[in-house]
């Protein structure tokens, strides 16, 4: 299996305040988020507005809660299975997950921290509902870019702003048996919502389909996200990205 050549974006550095919309270095910006989104599907991003070390207080922070007793953590269960706390099964024997609805309204991230902890457990809510509110603000900066860059601005208010939703998953792989090669964590899928940004811990695994229905692995630098176009997104920018 190959390596997959995927774009590079950088959103760091003082050259570009992403709060200035509309300069000649916004429109560049955004002019590569479309092309990255329309040729790929995804992209690598490099941006600064998220701190390595939030990211790595999620990471720790996580732990504890994926260590929980099985009793505790099955209380947390939605009609949305993607909402809820997802075992090992048969068709993803290493992968354990949480899905936590609008974590960045701090009500909920409370919610689910007092579910799981109901004596309370301050420093993982707090991680929690800053982390995903920077992935939201970024969220809304690539989806501003690629709307602008559409045409497709006037649509913004009302198809992203307007019904903001989101679901911060949280995934715990294990590893495979020693002896087992090409072992898979997540079985092959599309991402049904609107954008999904990965951020992980190191740990290389990601692969990716091309559109000639060839699978190649990604490595992704240090400090890096992989943002992946969602199938909602499809269908609002009429199947361009």
């Amino acid at each position: 299996m190959g390596e997959a050549q995927i774009p590079y974006l950088s959103f760091t550095g003082e050259a570009l305040d992403l709060k200035q919309e509309r300069t000649e270095a916004w429109k560049a910006l955004s002019n590569n988020v479309r092309e990255a989104c329309e040729t790929h599907g995804c992209f690598l991003l490099s941006y600064d507005g998220i701190p390595a070390d939030l990211c790595q207080r999620m990471f720790v922070a996580a732990k504890p809660l994926f260590d929980l007793p099985e009793e505790t953590k099955n209380k947390y269960t939605n009609p949305d299975v993607i909402k809820s706390h997802i075992t090992r099964s048969p068709a993803n024997p290493l992968l354990e997950s949480f899905g936590i609805g609008d974590a960045q309204r701090l009500e909920e991230a409370q919610a689910f921290t007092h579910l799981m902890w109901p004596n309370g457990n301050l420093s993982f809510c707090e991680t929690l509902n800053l982390t995903s509110s920077k992935m939201m603000e970024l969220c809304y900066i690539l989806l501003k870019m690629l709307f602008e860059s559409l045409g497709m601005e006037m649509y913004y208010g009302s198809h992203v702003e307007a019904d903001a939703k989101s679901t911060f998953r949280l995934f715990k792989y294990n590893a495979p048996p020693s002896n087992e090669e090409g072992a898979v964590g997540l079985e092959a899928h599309t991402d049904i919502d609107i954008i999904t940004i990965l951020c992980q811990n190191e740990v290389q695994g990601l692969e990716i389909k091309s559109r000639e229905g060839i699978w190649s692995q990604v490595t992704i630098p240090k400090g890096c996200f992989t943002v992946i176009v969602g199938e909602a997104l499809k269908v609002h920018t009429f199947t361009r990205c």
